[in-house]
């Protein structure tokens, strides 16, 4: 098989473009400093708002390891984007939130998003939509047995 026609190397290109897409999207906005990885961890802490998030649950939802997770939450807590607080019940937990600054952002970035995620699904009919997704986790899947 040529690596041209390798399925990881198909992901892999699929989210290079995905990222800089998003990226030069945000950046027209006025913002350079964000990455597309701590523009995902915004969004899940804003869509979980209703509840506790700690970095441990970034680090499971992302498949991340604890040092790069933790450069990330410290960088968005550096710029004005995060909060971390302590928890009274255990000083070593800190739970994760937005600052006004972070939910800014949050929008600029869920346009972003949406308007990306539209023109990638005005490309596929319900049916390759449903399958895509279907192979996807099918894929996720078996790379998370092999952890």
């Amino acid at each position: 098989m040529n690596d041209m026609e390798a399925v990881g190397f198909e992901i892999k290109r699929m989210d290079n473009l995905l990222k800089r897409r998003i990226n030069v999207m945000v950046k027209k906005k006025g913002i350079d400093e964000i990455t597309m990885m701590h523009s995902f961890i915004i969004h899940y802490i804003y869509d979980n708002r209703e509840r506790d998030i700690y970095q441990k649950d970034i680090e499971k939802v992302f498949h991340m390891n604890r040092s790069t997770i933790t450069n990330m939450v410290k960088y968005l807590e550096e710029q004005g984007y995060i909060t971390r607080r302590q928890v009274p019940s255990d000083a070593r937990l800190k739970k994760l939130g937005l600052t006004e600054k972070g939910e800014r952002l949050h929008q600029i970035i869920g346009e972003a998003i949406h308007e990306t995620e539209k023109k990638m699904q005005n490309a596929l009919t319900t049916q390759e939509k449903e399958q895509f997704i279907r192979l996807s986790h099918k894929i996720r899947s078996q790379l998370e047995v092999m952890e």
